[in-house]
């Protein structure tokens, strides 16, 4: 997966939000990448589209979203046991 690709991919899901959760879940996601592009200038592709898809479980609650996440990136994407760490 390439980061525009996860960003428009985790933009769309985070449309059944509401405004305050989708720009929430936007900048929370985007300082995170920001940090680890500038903690680590040559950091592979995969992590930060991964990063932007971080959160999507929550999408479905807070409980458990780690594991909600991976169950719905698996639905579109075909995930490493790396990238479910």
């Amino acid at each position: 997966m390439k980061e525009k690709e996860a960003k428009e991919y985790a933009l769309s899901k985070f449309k059944s939000l509401t405004e305050i959760e989708q720009k929430w879940n936007y900048i929370h996601s985007k300082h995170l990448i920001d940090a680890l592009k500038e903690l680590s200038p040559n950091v592979k592709e995969e992590i930060i589209a991964l990063a932007w898809g971080h959160d999507l479980g929550k999408i479905e609650g807070d409980e458990n979203h780690a594991e909600k996440t991976i169950e719905l990136l698996e639905k579109d994407f075909k995930l490493t046991e790396t990238d479910k760490d």
